[in-house]
């Protein structure tokens, strides 16, 4: 039996892992429901997220307990957010350079796809976070005209050539957006007293900081991440963020005690129009494929939220 031919037998028997993982875990057989029957979208078509909200095969967010923001880099990772019905997400432009200020064209899509809350980058070149003050008014002028287009709030960082926080930009960029939700990025991970700093910010009035806790990695940045989130009780957010995939996820909310996580669930894809030339490369400074580019994995953030739903059952198991 082929996959168009798979019949459910009864719509309201409970979804397998199988059910899910089938319809998220390749973009080339995402598939719509129609009439309890599955059939495949053409290779290359716009995903239709009305089309594949099947309730009994999509699976549930996770519990309002934890919170998923996807770190997206395009269109077809906005698509995906919203058919996962995710609660927010963190837009950008070139996630491989660290993620850069999105597009308008993708911002405007973004918000017609997306019911939940939409984060923008603004951030102007790949590098550090010390910026000119020509830049630093280009970063304010891309605020104002990404939440024109319907932007929730704005990820954005400013710091001093000596790597500590630039108190004076990220006052004013406060006062610049000052009914926006704001964001500090992960600049903040380069700072090295991150106590003082998540005080600075409290004081300036911004609403949360994604850190890894100054590792490679939030898992690694564990401990530290707990303790900032201690010391800013209810007064700012903390999100952890970088490398956090299905097999540590249960792990990193158990050792900082958060609710919250952002990632990006990112695989690597290759367009094949550059085999015509493979002399050229116009991929990802190193990258041997001059075709990749990065996109979020329907496998992964699918594992993902499988793998919260069961640590939030397991916890309730323990008691």
């Amino acid at each position: 039996m082929t996959p168009s031919e798979v019949v459910v037998a009864s719509a309201l028997r409970t979804p397998t892992i199988q059910d899910i993982l089938y319809k998220y875990e390749n973009r080339l057989r995402v598939t719509k429901w129609v009439s309890c029957r599955f059939s495949p979208v053409e290779s290359g078509a716009a995903m239709n997220t009305s089309e594949i909200d099947a309730p009994d095969l999509i699976p549930d967010p996770p519990a309002p307990e934890v919170l998923v923001e996807l770190c997206v880099g395009g269109v077809t990772d906005v698509e995906v957010a919203e058919a996962f019905r995710l609660q927010r997400i963190e837009l950008n432009s070139a996630l491989p350079l660290g993620g850069l200020t999105p597009a308008a064209g993708l911002v405007k899509s973004a918000r017609q796809i997306f019911q939940g809350e939409i984060i923008a980058m603004v951030r102007p070149r790949e590098g550090g976070f010390c910026y000119s003050e020509s830049e630093f008014r280009v970063m304010v002028d891309d605020a104002s005209a990404l939440i024109d287009m319907g932007a929730d709030g704005i990820a954005v960082g400013f710091l001093l050539p000596s790597g500590e926080l630039d108190e004076a930009q990220c006052d004013r960029f406060r006062n610049a957006v000052p009914r926006t939700a704001l964001v500090l990025h992960r600049a903040f991970d380069v700072v090295r007293d991150q106590r003082e700093a998540v005080r600075k910010m409290i004081e300036l009035g911004w609403d949360r900081i994604l850190t890894s806790g100054g590792a490679r990695t939030a898992v690694e940045g564990a401990g530290r991440i707990r303790e900032l989130a201690e010391l800013a009780g209810e007064q700012i957010e903390i999100l952890p963020g970088s490398g956090i995939r299905s097999g540590n996820v249960g792990d990193l909310l158990t050792r900082t005690g958060l609710r919250q996580v952002h990632a990006s669930c990112g695989t690597i894809q290759s367009d094949r129009s550059m085999q015509a030339n493979p002399l050229l490369n116009f991929s990802t400074p190193g990258s041997l494929d001059g075709g990749a580019y990065t996109t979020a994995s329907n496998h992964e953030l699918s594992a993902l939220m499988l793998a919260i739903d069961t640590w939030l059952k397991n916890r309730e198991i323990a008691g």
